[in-house]
């Protein structure tokens, strides 16, 4: 009961603390110390023993802004899908182009494609690197491609004519993703 009631005191502290805190302009980190904070406090209306409780855990440390921000980065992301033969329609024209253009979905890391994941290079996304991107959702890098260098990604959309579809549809776009987590360099 006692380490419940620590952790929704420290939940209220955080939350209490994102809506209180204002940048302190001399050393470009949140600081409950400035006067700056004070006055936003009083500005805010806050008051009570749990505003007072979390100035005082808080007023123990500053939290430098950058660890806060999450990282996102802006990348060219292109789409790519895995041929299967006998299907409608082709992107070459041919089963054996398309796949040639799109690999034999198997990725870099010796596992079948599917729905969520990515190539990209390893040198700025490295391999399970784990990211959300808008209009996809969370992808995991898996792969590499032979055109993707640098801030580049190729989503995998699916198979047969529904993947070339996709692929299609997403075209080329330039989109800012989150990296969630970062993947281990080296491949």
């Amino acid at each position: 009961m006692i380490l419940l009631r620590k952790r929704v005191f420290l939940f209220t502290a955080v939350l209490i603390l994102s809506f209180l805190f204002v940048r302190h302009p001399e050393e470009g980190v949140f600081s409950p110390n400035s006067n700056f904070f004070i006055e936003s406090m009083i500005q805010r209306e806050i008051a009570g023993t749990q505003a007072a409780r979390a100035l005082e855990v808080i007023s123990k440390f500053s939290i430098d802004i950058e660890d806060m921000k999450k990282e996102t980065i802006k990348v060219r992301a292109s789409a790519y899908y895995g041929p299967i033969e006998g299907q409608r329609n082709y992107k070459t024209g041919s089963f054996e182009g398309d796949v040639r253009l799109n690999g034999d979905g198997v990725t870099k890391t010796e596992k079948q494609a599917q729905v969520g994941y990515i190539a990209a290079d390893w040198d700025i996304l490295p391999e399970g690197t784990k990211v959300q991107i808008p209009g996809y959702g969370k992808a995991v890098v898996e792969d590499i491609g032979g055109a993707i260098e640098g801030y580049k990604i190729d989503l995998f959309m699916g198979y047969g004519d529904q993947g070339l579809e996709k692929a299609l549809q997403w075209g080329v776009r330039t989109v800012e993703i989150e990296i969630i987590e970062k993947g281990e360099s080296g491949e």
